[in-house]
């Protein structure tokens, strides 16, 4: 959805805001207010309610990818923005998820909604921590010959020892959340990095050995399979799902077709990213 009409009709928001005043952590504030307002909605239960539930939330969608746009059109995307867009999220998703869970048990007394709603949200959480790693050190690999992973670690380090906070310390810990769960080969070399203080965030002349390899194998069908299934896995899929679900008072269900759903590609996604990449280091050693 985002790729069919939300980033395009983002790009036409953007050019307006380009010259204002307006900052995407603003934006990004706004769509996670909009997303509480959301599932506020869904609490009082009734059919329009969850049709202005599903409205808001396709909003909050429609903003997500505003922000985004805003950023990259100022230049002023970065570790700070990524971290505040994730807790954004992570605040929205987890309050829409609440509501669900008080509507469902008020309409359907004999059900115990509570370990469903769990699922769903660890479900969706990990397809969401998987298809923003990979896609992230994917795109900048292609588009930019640069290894994000280092890169961030680097530049996360660095706001946490000179701001601190909240936000630098949840960026510091999703950042090395992701790099235990889907590099844990590079664990070691990046946490000696930062135990010497060296610069991570450049970690020599040129593309990293990781960047080649997987420029290398960009056109290979493990490639593409892998590239595939990292929009799969994305957060906006199964929001999106959970949407449909409110404009048709249908809350139970998509609550089992988003837990469905996350949990199918993410197995496969992890699966696939990880085929690619151990593909992409085989044929560079190859060569």
């Amino acid at each position: 959805m985002n790729r069919w009409y939300r980033y395009p009709l983002a790009a036409r928001v953007v050019r307006r805001l380009v010259a204002t005043r307006v900052t995407a952590d603003q934006v990004t504030v706004v769509r996670t207010l909009v997303g509480m307002a959301g599932a506020f909605a869904v609490t009082f239960g009734s059919r329009t309610a969850l049709v202005v539930a599903g409205v808001l939330w396709e909003v909050h969608l429609f903003l997500d990818c505003v922000d985004g746009v805003l950023a990259r059109a100022r230049g002023t995307a970065g570790p700070r923005g990524h971290t505040i867009d994730v807790i954004g999220d992570t605040v929205a998703l987890l309050a829409l998820a609440a509501a669900m869970w008080a509507y469902v048990r008020a309409s359907a007394p004999a059900t115990d909604p509570g370990r469903l709603v769990l699922a769903m949200i660890a479900s969706e959480a990990l397809a969401a921590w998987a298809h923003d790693f990979y896609r992230r050190t994917f795109a900048a690999a292609l588009t930019r010959g640069s290894d994000l992973v280092a890169e961030e670690l680097g530049a996360k380090r660095l706001a946490l020892a000179n701001e601190g906070g909240f936000v630098a310390w949840f960026g510091w810990a999703f950042t090395w959340l992701q790099i235990v769960g889907l590099a844990p080969g590079r664990v070691r070399e990046l946490a000696r990095a930062v135990r010497a203080d060296a610069p991570v965030h450049a970690p020599g002349p040129g593309p990293s050995s990781e960047v080649r390899a997987i420029a290398a194998a960009a056109d290979r069908p493990s490639a593409r399979r892998a590239f595939r299934a990292v929009g799969l896995m994305s957060n906006d899929v199964g929001v999106t799902i959970l949407g449909v679900g409110l404009l048709l008072g249908r809350v139970h269900a998509a609550i089992v077709a988003t837990t469905v759903y996350a949990s199918v590609t993410f197995v496969v996604g992890i699966v696939l990213c990880r085929a690619f990449v151990r593909d992409a280091h085989r044929g560079r050693r190859g060569t």
